[in-house]
């Protein structure tokens, strides 16, 4: 017997419970003799006659005599020995059912027991399957904290409590404008008001200069009166904060300054660079087409939903407001159904549509519908943000150049298989292309929300967090539609919204693009008196950047942009070096140099102007080839990824106004493109007693939970912001439980949310726990199940057809699944059918039953297969178990 069907054996055996002490259990060990033992109960049958109740008395005896009958058919104690379970298992007082259970476990009985009770003894059996695998879980922050047990795959809490420490209180209110923008980690541009723990924000290491990836630990909102307006040039940027938010001020040294010190000249810092490490992002698209056709297996689901909710056909259709011949011709599969009648049939079958298309349908396509985010589609939507509109069922875009909505068309004509036209209306100048499918339009707005009209659309959050190659795309055709080339200056654009303006400003940061951000005033425009924005690229390395990684499709723009850069000054007065010419003029000494030996610079070293990074590379750098150690220093410095950024404007405004900020772990980020202090220092302590007391009794708990329990394999600490750190460092826990921490994770949740984020995050530390496996398996499972042809089947029946073709590589089976297999027999026919529950069916007579995984592993083993038991106690778990609780991975598509 495997031990999962002995674990599900005992469960059964555990739950019965005997109305007298009527039921007996006999162990026997390993080489214990059978002889000996048949006598021991024959003597025990013998004493049981004095049991003064008749039923009691008549009950026992008959399950002794039952178990030494049984003991007769062996010749000797099995390897491993052998245990009887018999009684009375009659639900019906003075009624009699005498049953008997015989096990021979996967390990050795070591214990001979005899015993009668109302129970049975199940404690020796479940030893042998006591999960081996426990891991404790200690998951806290500020406001509570829990302790646990990981066996195996289930999480059991022992510990539980909330505390009364208070959270942080504004020390100086130091804050930002609520619509200044944050740079995320994942790449994502959003307003601070809606940052927050658990976000995770870029940040500046100063040791290198370089960016990383910081957690924000708490969030302010406050009142001000005064803000003050913050303008620099080259680039130009422009940032809002209170009199009080601290800024990074560049120089010999780089000082910490409140905004209401900063002074006309000075300097701030910007990244010369973002790096963002972009995921391809998918697309929800299988619930927009406007009609499917439904699988066999699916069809089938819709007859039994049917007839489990005891409808008729006829009694649907009335449900449904349509035919009976309509369902009945659903159910036949003789025609396709439309969205808006399967989203009502799934309504009144109690199914959820969505799920239900992702199992059961195919599309019914002459459009198709891309299901990742890539390049062409984000051209296509970067043009669309710039130049086009919604209308009832096409989409249209706007050019007054014909080469540029030939492209436009005939590339959604290659990404959507659709049907598009061309028109030119002379009386507006311009040519409009037609893109026609309503599905089109659900897509765009279902994936892309975040594209309306021109005031208010932005870059779609998907956009910003793809890899950089997306992200350009969608620039090519924002910049394709809104764009435009000067001869003398370089490239522009000009558009009513500020936020997407910023936005692009910063987006271009991820290729190193600087890019300035000018608001003026609009009033000429008869159209519009709002305030119009330009994103201005001028800079000739900023320029050649663009060429090679963003560029045009529009051939007249691509032109005048070569021949701007052929004729551009490589002058350059925004990428300039991150330290002063004192600074540099102190590591040239310290090798030996004099400034004297760099004539055309002296200036420099005497911090009378900035120097940009091509005449430092060309007038320093290459000056000292022959000095590998001090070329190495200052190639280092020519890499710093900051860059100063003069301040050109400072402008006090008097106003009653909302404002909001951050404090961020590495007390540092990046505020509308500039860089921002964000010292923890700038808050009041949380009190620090209070704070104590509280990490004091986690500790505790901590200690009373695992010190001396050698079960436990290794301790997890995971929690939102610093405490878990705190709790570490301090010495809260005793030394002998300190040193079976194998790791600190970071989740944005405590209680029974955060003890489950802890685990999914644990995937390294516990990459050997059942735990972790079983949910990468599970979502195997799963994500092969939404590909059209996946490499996946599920439902008993069709997992034994699929592996009597040798194409089954693993049979995942639930071990709480109440199936079981039968054997049928009516004449030479067999047949295995599975069902909870005995079948009775005329004409076939039943053979014999087994459990589902024992069935499973016989048939795996004949054809080179896996069988793979999990539990339902994860979320996939559930999920698969609802699912029919059997299923298969293919080793190739059938």
């Amino acid at each position: 017997m495997s031990t999962l069907s002995l674990k599900k054996l005992i469960r059964q055996l555990a739950a019965i419970k005997g109305r007298h002490t009527e039921l007996v259990t006999v162990y026997i060990p390993v080489g214990a003799n059978l002889h000996d033992v048949a006598t021991q109960l024959r003597n025990e049958q013998s004493t049981a006659e004095n049991i003064k109740s008749k039923p009691v008395r008549k009950n026992v005896t008959a399950s002794l005599d039952k178990i030494i009958r049984h003991m007769q058919l062996y010749r000797k104690t099995p390897p491993n020995g052998v245990a009887f379970f018999c009684g009375n298992v009659s639900q019906k007082e003075g009624a009699a059912d005498i049953e008997l259970w015989v096990i021979e476990p996967p390990e050795e009985i070591k214990v001979k027991m005899y015993w009668c009770d109302q129970r049975f003894v199940m404690e020796p059996l479940e030893d042998m399957v006591k999960e081996r695998e426990i891991y404790g879980i200690i998951c806290l922050d500020k406001n509570e904290a829990n302790i646990a047990l990981l066996i195996g795959k289930r999480i059991e809490e022992v510990f539980h409590k909330e505390s009364i420490v208070p959270g942080k209180t504004r020390a100086g209110g130091q804050c930002l404008s609520p619509d200044t923008l944050v740079q995320m980690s994942d790449g994502s541009i959003i307003e601070i008001d809606k940052v927050s723990n658990p976000h995770i924000v870029k940040s500046v290491d100063f040791s290198n200069t370089n960016l990383t990836n910081k957690p924000v630990i708490e969030k302010w909102e406050t009142q001000k009166n005064s803000k003050y307006i913050i303008t620099t040039k080259c680039p130009t940027i422009q940032i809002e904060s209170s009199k009080d938010h601290t800024f990074f001020r560049w120089g010999n040294k780089i000082e910490e300054v409140p905004a209401g010190k900063l002074k006309k000249d000075e300097f701030l810092l910007i990244p010369e660079k973002i790096d963002v490490e972009g995921q391809i992002q998918s697309l929800d698209v299988s619930n927009l087409y406007n009609s499917y056709k439904i699988s066999e297996e699916g069809r089938n689901h819709i007859k039994i939903r049917r007839e489990t909710l005891k409808l008729l056909q006829k009694d649907l259709a009335q449900k449904s407001n349509v035919t009976q011949t309509a369902i009945s011709v659903i159910e036949l599969g003789k025609r396709d159904i439309k969205i808006n009648f399967l989203k009502n049939l799934c309504k009144n079958l109690e199914l959820e549509t969505d799920s239900f298309i992702r199992q059961f349908c195919v599309p019914v396509k002459d459009i198709r519908l891309p299901k990742i985010l890539e390049e062409n589609l984000a051209n296509f939507l970067g043009y669309f943000a710039g130049d086009g509109s919604f209308e009832n069922e096409r989409l249209s875009l706007f050019d007054a150049n014909k080469q540029i909505i030939e492209f436009y068309s005939n590339l959604a004509k290659n990404i959507f298989n659709c049907n598009s036209s061309i028109t030119h209306r002379e009386n507006k100048g311009h040519y409009v292309s037609r893109i026609y499918g309503k599905p089109i339009i659900k897509m765009i707005k279902s994936e892309f929300p975040e594209l309306k009209y021109a005031t208010n659309t932005v870059i779609p959050i998907k956009i910003l967090k793809s890899p950089n190659s997306v992200l350009a795309a969608f620039l090519k055709g924002l910049f394709d539609a809104e764009g435009y080339v000067n001869k003398e200056r370089g490239i522009g654009l000009g558009i009513n919204n500020k936020k997407m303006a910023k936005q692009i400003q910063m987006s271009l940061l991820r290729f190193g693009i600087l890019a300035s951000v000018v608001e003026y005033n609009n009033e000429r425009n008869p159209y519009s008196k709002k305030p119009r924005f330009t994103v201005g690229i001028t800079e000739r390395k900023s320029l050649e950047i663009f060429l090679n990684f963003i560029g045009f499709n529009a051939v007249y723009k691509d032109k005048t942009l070569r021949v701007v850069i052929k004729n551009k000054s490589g002058t350059s007065y925004t990428r300039q070096i991150f330290l002063t010419g004192r600074n540099i003029r102190k590591i040239i000494e310290s090798e030996g140099y004099k400034v004297s030996d760099f004539p055309k610079v002296t200036n420099f070293f005497r911090n009378e102007r900035l120097m940009s990074k091509d005449v430092f590379k060309n007038s320093i750098i290459n000056e000292v080839k022959n000095n590998k150690n001090l070329y190495k220093k200052l190639e280092t410095v020519l890499n710093y990824n900051l860059i100063p950024v003069k301040i050109t404007s400072i402008k006090k405004v008097e106003e009653n106004l909302k404002m909001v900020d951050i404090e961020v772990k590495n007390s540092n980020f990046i505020a509308n493109g500039i860089v921002v202090h964000n010292s923890s220092a700038r808050f009041s302590r949380i009190r620090e007693g209070l704070l104590n007391d509280w990490l004091k009794s986690v500790g505790e708990a901590a200690n009373k939970t695992f010190m001396g329990n050698k079960e436990v394999l290794g301790i997890i600490v995971s929690g939102s912001g610093p405490i878990k750190e705190m709790f570490m460092k301090e010495d809260y826990m005793f030394a002998d439980v300190k040193k079976k921490v194998i790791g600190i994770i970071d989740t944005g949740y405590t209680g029974d949310q955060g003890l489950q984020e802890t685990v999914e995050k644990s995937d390294e530390l516990l990459k050997e726990a059942g735990v972790t496996k079983e949910k990468k398996l599970l979502q195997s499972f799963f994500n092969e199940l939404q590909k059209p042809h996946g490499r996946v089947v599920y439902g008993a029946e069709k997992v034994v057809k699929t592996t009597e073709t040798g194409a089954v590589d693993r049979i995942i089976v639930s071990e709480t699944s109440t199936l079981r297999a039968y054997e049928l027999l009516r004449g030479d026919e067999k047949k295995i059918i599975f069902s909870d529950k005995k079948p009775s069916e005329p004409g076939w007579d039943l053979m014999g039953e087994k459990d589902l995984i024992d069935f499973f592993e016989e048939l795996a083993e004949s054809y080179g297969s896996r069988v793979i038991p999990v539990s339902a106690d994860t979320r996939e778990g559930k999920q698969f178990l609802e699912l029919g609780g059997v299923g298969a991975l293919l080793r190739y598509n059938i």
